[in-house]
């Protein structure tokens, strides 16, 4: 289309920005780069549109490989009067990029105030405190002996009607299959192997169990009063739940039906933080497969650090390394205490072992899913990139010194040697 309205129009700086980008997100960033050239000789200096042209073409060296090049074009732009988001982005790329070329100090440094830019950018109610106290407030609730319960669902009556069992639904409604692990776990790598199988559906991003939770919050009052406020639920709203969750998943992904075979596929949900509410779903959904992706939590806290998520409670824990650290041992530690007391089906997998042994770490899941191998997913295993950042804690051990002791603990919880 930028191509077309190119060849009737005369030249224009944005719309040649905006042609080298669509050619970059297409995957063809070669051709991108001459009318990104343009665009910066074409666009009135000091302006924006130079900005974004200069950003444009910097953008399409890095995808090209071009590292140096395209951190000298980045660096060209650190004292150009950029707009607050464009900064942050300019910082992102900076950390990035540096981080490629083995110099952590400097993409550390750029990474922090990637983070400072993106405190002082978010509205006001995103508060990371928020998120590690209701963290808290899980890990308090789910006690042993409270996961020992019954699940509070009526028996054998998905209307709700008959409430004389207290123990497994008798609904015909199936389970969904739940990927959890701390963000930068790999998780989204695992979605898109098991994508490739005819009976899974994936939500690419859609979390119906997340969504879920939000509306029990305000089912029970407030966020504050989750999860406690779930011992006051009563068996009638537990299977409503349990509907009201199928109901969304049809609404936002369609049918759960394969397009090959006309069969129905089961639902991957795929949400890394709903790690943190598996025993509200051990009592939705109790016996569900969950598949839980591990991480060396050294790595975790640099990946986090490293990354310009959307603002969120959850996302501005990584602003700062106190809080990103805290976060991290606050989500894994309860996990690891409750992990044989949930009434679910875990598979406990780490992402190392999914990059370095991508054909048996898959054969690992699909066996505990029940899932036949398919041939669709024959070519799986070759998509499991390399990933550089495997262990790339090591190389910034200076600038994380302050965390280390403690996540350098939590590894050891985990399983992972302590150097």
């Amino acid at each position: 289309m930028f191509e077309e309205t190119r060849a009737r129009c005369p030249p224009s700086a944005d719309l040649l920005s905006n042609l080298a980008h669509a050619l970059d997100q297409a995957g063809r960033p070669a051709d991108g780069l001459p009318p990104a050239r343009q665009a910066v000789v074409l666009a009135p200096p000091g302006t924006p549109s130079q900005w974004r042209a200069r950003f444009v073409e910097a953008r399409l060296l890095a995808t090209l490989g071009r590292n140096e090049d395209a951190l000298a074009a980045f660096e060209g732009l650190a004292d150009s009067p950029l707009p607050p988001a464009e900064r942050r982005a300019l910082k992102a790329e900076l950390a990035r990029l540096n981080d490629r070329l083995d110099r952590p100090q400097a993409a550390f440094a750029a990474a922090m105030d990637m983070n400072r830019l993106a405190a002082a950018q978010a509205p006001r109610q995103i508060d990371p405190r928020a998120f590690i106290e209701r963290v808290a407030r899980m890990a308090a609730w789910a006690t042993p002996a409270r996961l020992a319960e019954p699940p509070p669902t009526p028996k054998n009556d998905p209307t709700g009607d008959d409430l004389t069992g207290d123990d497994l639904t008798g609904d015909d409604l199936p389970d969904p299959i739940l990927l959890v692990g701390y963000p930068g776990a790999g998780t989204t790598l695992l979605d898109t192997l098991l994508g490739a199988h005819p009976g899974v559906r994936t939500g690419g991003g859609v979390s119906p169990l997340g969504d879920l939770c939000q509306v029990v919050c305000r089912l029970i009052g407030g966020a504050e009063l989750y999860p406690a406020g779930l011992d006051s639920l009563p068996p009638t709203a537990w299977a409503g739940l349990r509907r009201a969750l199928w109901a969304d998943a049809e609404q936002r992904l369609g049918p759960l039906i394969s397009p090959q075979t006309g069969a129905p596929r089961r639902l991957l949900d795929r949400r890394p933080f709903n790690i943190i509410d598996l025993p509200f779903a051990a009592r939705l959904f109790p016996g569900a497969p969950v598949l839980v992706a591990l991480r060396d939590p050294r790595d975790l806290l640099l990946c986090n650090l490293m990354r310009d998520a959307p603002p969120s409670d959850a996302t501005a824990t990584a602003w700062r390394l106190d809080t990103c650290a805290e976060a991290c041992c606050k989500v894994m530690r309860p996990f690891l205490a409750q992990r044989d007391h949930l009434n679910l089906d875990l598979l406990v997998y780490r992402h190392e072992d999914l990059i370095a042994q991508p054909a048996t770490t898959l054969g690992r899941v699909l066996a505990h899913l029940g899932l036949p191998a398919s041939p669709g997913m024959a070519d799986a295993p070759a998509q499991a990139p390399s990933d550089p950042t495997i262990g790339r804690w090591r190389a910034y051990r200076a600038v994380l010194a302050p965390a280390l002791p403690e996540l350098t603990r939590l590894a050891g919880e985990l399983g992972y040697p302590a150097d």
